[in-house]
């Protein structure tokens, strides 16, 4: 009995200081990101609704928007712009005492961060894993539902990205117990003939083999397509890593086509010619 006790009485002692701790950021103050995005802290399934998750007076929803230069609402992103986005975390049920979020955003292809965070609103710190992610966060318990940053979109031919985030309600009692949390996330697609992360014009797709590819590989296009065309190879990030000028002759890319030189991992092929555009992802092997 003695023993049972003096854990229980450590585990809270315990759970109070990762609270009172977390009050600052997860990221800042434990190294941590609890977005539930893939590569997040997992241990335990653990997001801020782990610990934040036993209010029944308190209830809170979470939703963000962003928005570009001219205050309008957008859906997708165009490279190199910066936006504003705005998480909002509602009460749904009580009044919380305060309220706070931790954000992430990922190129999807390949989960690669864009670590792009800018200008934080009064209530926000922009906060660096030791794994190499950059979050927007508060910095302590913050009176106002609303945390405003901005987001540089990344470079071109970077395809979806989504932003995963949290958002609490907390009656401001010094433990987790009572408090409310909800997470979610936001896909928006690259805005023009990469929107869609495998573009085409005119309906004409790119067909790579073999695909995942470890060596050689072809590009094929419709059989009635002949010119000339500009490929791109973008990394996960969103940068060109080759470029060159090749010939198509009835669908078939003439020039040789290797993976020497390309790290393991998705990547973004891209042909431009003058009248059409296509892409599609390889997979690079070992």
């Amino acid at each position: 009995m003695k023993f049972r006790l003096l854990y229980t009485t450590f585990a809270l002692l315990l759970g109070g200081f990762l609270l009172l701790n977390s009050s600052g950021g997860r990221a800042a103050t434990q190294n941590e990101g609890n977005t539930g995005a893939p590569g997040d802290n997992n241990e335990n399934n653990r997001t801020c609704q782990s610990c934040h998750n036993t209010g029944i007076s308190i209830q809170v929803t979470v939703g963000l928007e962003l928005f570009d230069e001219a205050g309008s609402i957008v859906t997708n992103y165009v490279p190199g712009d910066i936006y504003t986005a705005q998480v909002t975390v509602t009460p749904v049920a009580g009044n919380p005492n305060g309220y706070g979020f931790q954000m992430l955003s990922l190129i999807d292809a390949g989960q690669i961060p864009t670590n792009s965070w800018l200008n934080p609103g009064a209530n926000v710190q922009i906060a660096s894993t030791t794994a190499g992610r950059e979050y927007a966060e508060h910095w302590q318990p913050s009176v106002s539902n609303e945390f405003e940053v901005q987001w540089e979109a990344p470079a071109s031919g970077s395809g979806a990205v989504t932003f995963y985030f949290c958002g609490n309600g907390v009656n401001g009692n010094g433990e987790s117990s009572g408090d409310n949390a909800a997470c979610t996330s936001l896909k928006i697609q690259e805005a023009g003939p990469l929107a869609n992360s495998e573009p085409a014009t005119n309906s004409r797709a790119l067909k790579i083999s073999p695909n995942p590819a470890s060596g050689q590989f072809r590009l094929e296009l419709d059989p009635t397509i002949s010119g000339d065309f500009q490929l791109q190879i973008f990394d996960p990030a969103g940068r060109s890593v080759q470029a060159r000028k090749v010939e198509v002759l009835n669908g078939q890319v003439q020039q040789p086509l290797h993976t020497g030189g390309l790290l393991p991992g998705y990547y973004l092929i891209h042909l431009r010619g003058e009248a059409m555009s296509a892409g599609s992802r390889l997979v690079v092997l070992e």
